[in-house]
């Protein structure tokens, strides 16, 4: 059988749009690992949502999910602060 290819819209909160190329039997976590060869942005560090709803099972493929040819996942990605290291004093 021949996996099915489908072309992910990515739409970043500043409205730049990535094209993904992606397998239906691509696990989230895949998908993840795609978008931070394009955008740079760790899995760790990414949000996505798709029809409303936020992304979190990476373990579920993108067919699981419900996507398909040309579809929009919205990206944001989540920085975590942390304590800085830097000190004038």
């Amino acid at each position: 059988m021949e996996e099915t290819s489908i072309n992910v819209n990515v739409k970043t909160a500043e409205g730049v749009l990535y094209v993904i190329v992606a397998l239906l039997t691509d696990k989230l976590q895949d998908l993840k690992m795609k978008i931070d060869d394009k955008v740079g942005v760790r899995p760790e560090h990414q949000k996505l949502a798709f029809k409303g709803k936020t992304l979190r099972d990476n373990n579920k493929t993108l067919q699981e999910l419900g996507f398909s040819e040309k579809c929009t996942v919205h990206f944001m990605a989540v920085l975590r602060g942390g304590k800085s290291s830097f000190s004038l004093f």
